[in-house]
């Protein structure tokens, strides 16, 4: 899992292997504790990803829980949400995100997309420029090509980093 500030900088990366065993469940509650997110997001490349949001939520609620037999923890009101991870996928194989996380794991670089796709979907869209091979869109979608391409261009002609 990562933190990300509000401005999509890294802040802090955890591993966190089985939310089913004690150890795990107090390092996330830790970092949950001391970084207060405004929300949770979770995604991944199976179904069991719909389990793992349960399990935060079940772990957040701060209920006791029959399944490892913990008592009750600290509630928490944080959303859990589920996003869709299409730029994150991209993202985790991109050149930018080689360049800026080249020591992290290909699935740390996509905690990373996913997180910053969720905070600002268009910017991060477009800041993946060469490494868009392709934009599927429906055919109601497709007048915003123009309108993405224009925002593109002025950001690029403000040198706004991307």
């Amino acid at each position: 899992m990562v933190y990300l500030d509000h401005s999509g900088r890294m802040r802090e990366h955890v591993k966190v292997d089985n939310l089913m065993e004690t150890e795990f469940i107090d390092e996330f509650v830790d970092v949950i504790g001391r970084r207060a997110p405004g929300v949770i997001v979770v995604s991944g490349f199976s179904m069991r990803t719909t389990k793992l949001k349960e399990r935060l939520e079940t772990i957040l609620s701060g209920a006791a829980d029959p399944e490892t037999n913990l008592e009750a923890g600290i509630k928490h009101d944080i959303p859990v949400i589920y996003a869709n991870d299409e730029v994150a996928r991209l993202y985790q194989h991109s050149s930018r995100a080689e360049k800026e996380f080249s020591s992290f794991s290909s699935i740390m670089r996509y905690c990373v997309g996913l997180g910053r796709s969720i905070q600002n979907p268009l910017l991060e869209f477009a800041a993946l420029k060469e490494d868009i091979k392709t934009v599927s869109l429906l055919e109601d979608d497709q007048h915003h090509v123009s309108s993405l391409v224009q925002i593109v261009v002025r950001a690029q002609r403000s040198n706004c980093p991307m």
